[in-house]
This record gives structure tokens, sequence and C-alpha cells, in this order.
């Protein structure tokens, strides 16, 4: 299994890759994205640990339900409806912008289940991340080539547009979110909690030949990337985090910002973001 690596936590992989630039200007504008009218806190967490890792700027779109429930912050923008529960369509346009902005693009999720939300970000990412596609057809832009991250319940929202064959996208993915992705692409083999590492790795091996985009899941007590067909495993206990807070935000964040920082491998900023 060629293919196949294991990461020490005590010896990464890619050392060099998780060195920041020394220019403020080459630290990254990062956009998160996130909230509804049923939380917010995983993006409020987010946001502080962008700052701490030493993003350059952050900004975060909220839906406009928000406002009145956030302290004021030039970073925080609020838009679409303020009647509706999540983002609406009124939302594009500061979207357009704010993407337009940032290097990276960070779904964070607290979006619940809105049929309004998953459109409009369905839409987006379809017009501005597809590699089959120019870009939105109103505004002519593309993002394609911008770092993406889509996390937590974001996954489960747009799981039909998510951009598979988009190499800069990547996804943070449960175990059960990776089930249900497969199933979503009619993957002919069912993955199991209890399935040896090795097979494991063999299906995220053969998914990520086909698919461009990086993955990274959670499975038997390792944190394991792909992308490309290269697969790295992490044990979690020997990093700092657990089952519970690898999804708090924090790895994302910081694969979102090693994917600015050192673009290429592919693989690297996921396979550190747990060091």
């Amino acid at each position: 299994m060629n293919f196949f690596r294991v990461q020490d936590a005590a010896k990464p992989l890619f050392t060099d890759n998780l060195l920041a630039p020394e220019r403020r200007d080459l630290m990254g504008k990062i956009l998160l994205i996130g909230g509804s009218s049923a939380g917010f806190a995983g993006v409020n967490y987010a946001y502080t640990k962008a700052k701490e890792l030493g993003a350059g700027e952050v900004k975060v779109l909220f839906p406009k339900t928000l406002e009145k429930l956030l302290p004021k912050n030039p970073d925080f923008i609020f838009s679409g409806d303020p009647k509706s529960l999540g983002f609406t369509k009124a939302a594009e346009n500061d979207l357009q912008e704010l993407a337009a902005w940032a290097d990276g693009i960070l779904f964070v999720g607290d979006f619940g289940k809105n049929a309004e939300t998953a459109q409009v970000f369905s839409n987006f990412l379809e017009q501005g991340y597809s590699q089959d596609n120019k870009g939105d057809s109103a505004s002519g832009i593309t993002f394609s080539k911008k770092s993406l991250l889509i996390t937590r319940d974001a996954i489960d929202l747009l799981l039909p547009a998510l951009p598979l064959e988009n190499p800069n996208a990547k996804l943070f993915l449960t175990f059960t979110q990776l089930q249900k992705l497969l199933k979503s692409v009619f993957y002919p083999k069912i993955i199991t909690s209890t399935m040896p590492l090795p097979q494991l790795a063999e299906v995220l091996h053969k998914l990520t030949l086909t698919y461009q985009c990086g993955i990274a899941t959670f499975a038997n007590d390792n944190f394991l990337v792909a992308q490309n067909g290269e697969v790295i495993s992490t044990s979690l206990p020997t990093t700092k985090y657990n089952p519970l807070t690898l999804w708090g935000g924090e790895p994302a964040v910081k694969a979102l910002l090693l994917s600015i920082w050192n673009p290429t491998p592919k693989i690297a900023a996921l396979a550190e973001s747990v060091l």
C-alpha cells in the first residue's frame, strides 16, 4: 500500500508547511460563513481561532437575524432578510463581494436545516467552484482557485452541491458524513466503523483518485486525510485533540490557513491541521 502513510505527531511529514509567512499581507484573508437563529457558537469560536492562529484578516458572514444578538464588530457582516431564520437570496451580493475579497473560505456551519440557506450556498458552490463552470453566470466571477473548506452541519446541508471535482476544496467529515458522501456518489463498497484501517485507507485512496477534493475524517482513533489518491493517518490520542474537540473548529481553520500559506502539496494542509 504505497499510497498509505502513517504520520507521527512528533515528526510531521510536512514540517515546512507548518511555517507561517513572515509578512502580514501574506497571512491570508479568511471568510467564515455560518450561523442561524438556532445558533452561532461554532462560528464565533472559529473566528477567535482564526485570529489566534495568525490569519491576516478575518471577516464573518452571518444571517441578518443574528444582528441584534451579537456584539458590534467591524469584522461581522449581517446579510439577508432579518425575518428569516437563516440566509436568504438577499445575501447573495454580500456573499459574492466577500468571496472575491477572501483568499480562503470556510463554511463553518451552525446552519440548521434551512432550505433557503441550502439553496443560496448550493448556488454559490455550483457557480463559483465547479470545475466545469467559468463562474457565476450573472457576475462572471469564479472562485474555483481559492481555498475552500466545508465542515460540520454545512456538509449535511450542502451535500448535493459539494465541489468534489475541485482540488482546492477540502471536506472535514465525520464518519457518518463520509458514509453519506459515499452513498451519494454510488460508491460500490459500504464502510463500517469496525473496518480495519488499511481497508478504509483503500476506500479513501480510490475515492480521491476519482474526485479531486481533499477529505479528512476520523475512524478507529485515527485522523485520516486523503487527496490525489494519497492517504495519511495520524493517531488522534497523540495530538491535543479528542473525538469531540476535533470538530470544534480549530483544525478546520488551521487547515484552511495552511492551504493558503503553503498550497503544495495539497494534502499537507489537512495532514498537519491536528499538529
